[in-house]
């Protein structure tokens, strides 16, 4: 599907060079990794594909961590 491709190629490339999409930035949010640096494209690309699977496998809960840990880091 195209729209699923777009999607993830601007999420990708957003994070990527930016460290967020539009609405991340909106919030003054980032995405890093567990060092608090730029994701490179392989921890990119893992986190949209097996994290993003995880996360739905497991009905939301790696959203919900969020709320909880200090770190405010998801599983995605």
């Amino acid at each position: 599907n195209l729209y699923v491709i777009l999607q993830w190629l601007y999420t990708y490339v957003c994070h990527r060079y930016w460290g967020a999409t539009i609405g991340k930035m909106a919030f003054h949010l980032r995405v890093v990794n567990m060092n608090g640096e730029r994701m490179t494209s392989t921890q990119l690309m893992l986190r949209e594909t097996l994290g993003r699977a995880l996360v739905f496998i497991s009905f939301g809960a790696g959203y919900l961590r969020m709320l909880f840990v200090p770190s405010h880091q998801g599983w995605h």
